[in-house]
């Protein structure tokens, strides 16, 4: 929910209201830097939902004791009219233990980075060591034999790490001397939604980590393209779902490693819509500051999204791990008021260890 409100010396501020979390802006320029990492955070996130629901016949050969380091390097290079003005890399890692077995499931313990404390580290020097309890989320997820579907076994254990979390990174960022500090929490907002229950939690290890069991979820057959298609939420509105075509392909097999290509399409047309109206309406918020509102409205309202993500992967049916993973999502925008197509470009290479 959005207010705007009246602060104690007179100028205007308001606050967004987003499953109990509350996030204060006081200028149009704070809003514009938030509202760019959120849309950015948001579709490629939906971009990742997209590799889940698909069955294969390959199986996994784990063993108890198994642990695999999945190291994850992300480089987001910013473009506008082809020419590269930003290129910002991250490394972040998790660790995957098999712990159990039966004769239906693995039980394996997943230690995941904690993905705010990363965005929260390029801008905010320190903000990781003082959180540094905190870098990694404590899963524990039973993983079926024949499909590769994961069910949550600890969510109380993470719904208290992510509470004592929250809270002690609300006292850290505001009392940062960073401006910016007091209202980054909002990169959190996404991450806290995707966490909020048993259930979102596993739709969220399947879009984040879905490669890991993605070649136990469909049959493959050599050469030939598979088509799946399904929807998922839309995160700005529970209500109403995006439509995705994945088209999935088994693209070789070398000896044990067998390479599989995915790549989607995302019928983006309505949430692109929804950010818009959220953009605009957080925009009008300043309307008495800035003379020139309507017409910064009128330049989202004019504003052109797409949206693509490709992946490559490759599979050790030997041991039924993955052993690496390429991928590139493109998110541009057209902007009308400035005549300049931009572009995000995000490459992830994914290796196990």
């Amino acid at each position: 929910m959005l207010r705007r409100e009246k602060g104690p010396n007179g100028p205007f501020f308001f606050t967004l209201n987003f499953n109990n979390y509350r996030i204060t802006v006081t200028s149009l320029l704070q809003l514009k830097m938030t509202m760019k990492k959120y849309i950015i955070g948001i579709a490629c996130s939906m971009a990742l939902t997209t590799i889940v629901a698909q069955k294969y016949n390959f199986n996994p050969m784990w063993k108890v004791g198994d642990v695999r380091k999945i190291v994850q390097e992300q480089t987001q290079s910013e473009y506008a009219d082809d020419s590269l003005t930003e290129t910002q890399s991250v490394t972040t890692y998790s660790i995957i233990k098999v712990v159990k077995e039966n004769k239906d499931a693995y039980i394996v313990e997943f230690n995941s980075k904690n993905s705010f404390i990363t965005v929260v580290e390029r801008d905010m020097e320190g903000f990781g060591e003082a959180l540094k309890d905190y870098s990694f989320i404590p899963f524990k997820f039973s993983i079926n034999k024949k499909n590769g579907e994961s069910e949550l076994l600890n969510n109380d254990e993470v719904q208290q790490y992510l509470e004592e979390f929250s809270e002690k990174a609300k006292d850290e960022l505001t009392k940062s001397d960073d401006p910016t500090g007091a209202f980054m929490m909002l990169a959190f907002l996404p991450i806290r939604a995707s966490y909020k229950d048993k259930e979102t939690i596993e739709a969220s290890f399947e879009h984040d980590f879905g490669f890991i069991t993605l070649p136990f979820k469909h049959e493959l057959e050599l050469g030939k393209t598979t088509v799946v298609i399904d929807t998922i939420d839309n995160p700005l509105n529970k209500s109403k779902q995006v439509q995705t075509t994945s088209t999935l392909k088994l693209e070789s097999v070398d000896g044990s490693i067998a390479q599989i290509s995915v790549n989607v399409d995302l019928d983006m047309e309505q949430f692109f819509g929804e950010l818009k109206e959220m953009m605009k309406k957080m925009m009008r918020a300043f309307a008495s500051e800035d003379e020139s509102m309507e017409e910064q409205i009128k330049a989202v309202d004019e504003m052109e999204f797409s949206l693509t993500n490709k992946m490559n992967l490759k599979y050790n049916q030997t041991t039924g791990w993955v052993k690496e993973v390429d991928g590139k999502s493109v998110i541009s925008v057209f902007d009308f008021k400035s005549k300049v197509n931009k572009k995000t470009e995000t490459i992830t290479k994914i290796r196990f260890e």
